[in-house]
């Protein structure tokens, strides 16, 4: 499996404790995600 998910209940302190470098390199791993989902939602509706 090549994608690992983790559930966060809380989001805020998250984003409020994370630095913006990471924010960004996780933003720019994850990008592949992002387009198979909206890829999904458009092809379905």
């Amino acid at each position: 499996m090549p994608w690992v998910g983790i559930g966060i209940k809380d989001h805020q302190p998250f984003i409020n404790s994370i630095s913006p470098k990471v924010i960004t390199k996780i933003l720019i791993e994850q990008r592949s995600l992002l387009y198979l989902g909206l890829c999904c939602v458009i092809r379905w509706n």
